[in-house]
């Protein structure tokens, strides 16, 4: 079996910019152009601008406080509706990246 070359970097990119701009499907440009469709979609994530999600404050209201020897209750209510209850202590940063992750488009 013939192996195919390996692809630079720089190749990559322009192989994925060339694939957003066609308007095809992902399976459809790399079998057009002889890509193996999984790298190829490797190669778009790996890519893709990872911005931050800028920080900005939120209403919080405050219901209560846990009794001695409880352990402290969260509970999230989401712009989509969905409610998140949890107990006990949670990282916050954890708490935002699930938010940011369960808003996402």
């Amino acid at each position: 079996m013939e192996s195919k070359p390996r692809l630079s970097p720089e190749a990559w990119k322009a192989h994925v910019e060339a694939y957003e701009k066609a308007g095809t499907s992902l399976v459809a440009y790399a079998k057009q152009h002889g890509l193996c469709r999984r790298n190829l979609g490797r190669w778009r994530q790996r890519l893709r601008p990872q911005a931050a999600a800028p920080l900005a404050l939120v209403p919080l209201r405050v219901v209560g406080t846990p009794a001695s020897g409880e352990p402290p209750r969260l509970e999230l209510r989401l712009r989509t509706g969905h409610a998140l209850r949890f107990e006990g202590p949670l990282e916050p940063r954890w708490v935002a990246t699930l938010c940011r992750a369960l808003e996402a488009p």
